[in-house]
C-alpha cells in the first residue's frame, strides 16, 4: 500500500492506495511543519493512521509521499530539516516504508503531467508554477509565498474586485447568492 499526503496549514489530505487500486481518502487538520511542535504533529498522524485503518487501509505501507507548501528539498538530503519531527513520527508508524518529502508544486506537476512533460500551476494563497520535464521540476519562479504570491487567492481577488468597485468600474447588477440576492 502507498500513502500520498498533501498538507497545508489548514487541512491535510491523506490517500491510501491499496494493491488492488482502490483508494481510502482521509482529511485531517493542517500541519505547518515550521511552527507546530512534535506532539501536535504526532497527534494528527495518529488520527490519520486510525481513520485510514477504519476505512480499510490495513495493508503494509511500502511507500509514503508527503507533499507540503514550502517543503524545499536539498540535493543529497533525504529528509528536509523542517520535516525531521514528521519523519520520526511517520517512521515509527510505518517502519520500513520508503519515505519521500517534497513541495506541493511537485505534487501538482505529477498530478497534471504524470510521467510526461508540461507546465503545472497552483492558484491560491501562495500561487506557484513550474516547467516539468522528465519527472522533475526544471524551471520555477519562486512564488513569494502568502500575500505577495497570492495571485489566485481570495485576498488578492477580493482586493482587485473591491478596488474596481470603489473606482466605479463594476457595473450595477444583481447576483444570486445562496437563497437570497446581493445588490450592488
Amino acid at each position: 500500500m502507498i500513502i500520498i499526503v498533501e498538507s497545508g496549514a489548514t487541512k491535510t489530505d491523506w490517500c491510501a492506495v491499496l494493491k488492488d487500486g482502490t483508494t481510502v481518502p482521509v482529511k485531517t487538520e493542517g500541519m505547518n511543519l515550521a511552527v507546530m511542535d512534535k506532539d501536535s504533529i504526532m497527534a494528527i498522524i495518529r488520527q490519520a493512521a486510525e481513520e485510514l485503518k477504519e476505512g480499510g487501509a490495513t495493508e503494509k505501507v511500502t511507500a509514503l509521499h508527503y507533499y507540503a507548501a514550502g517543503l524545499i528539498t536539498v540535493p543529497g538530503e533525504d529528509v528536509p530539516e523542517v520535516a525531521k519531527d514528521l519523519h520520526e513520527a511517520l517512521s515509527s508508524l510505518y517502519p520500513g516504508a520508503q519515505m519521500e518529502y517534497a513541495s506541493d508544486l511537485l505534487a501538482a506537476a505529477r498530478a497534471v503531467c504524470g510521467h510526461g512533460d508540461g507546465i503545472a500551476a497552483i492558484l491560491g494563497t501562495g500561487s506557484n508554477s513550474c516547467l516539468f520535464k522528465d519527472g522533475k521540476i526544471v524551471k520555477n519562479v519562486r512564488s513569494a509565498g502568502f500575500i505577495l504570491g497570492d495571485e489566485g487567492g481570495g485576498a488578492c481577488l477580493g482586493k482587485l474586485f473591491m478596488a474596481d468597485f470603489l473606482k466605479g468600474l463594476v457595473q450595477r447588477s444583481t447576483l444570486a447568492v445562496g437563497d437570497g440576492f446581493c445588490n450592488f
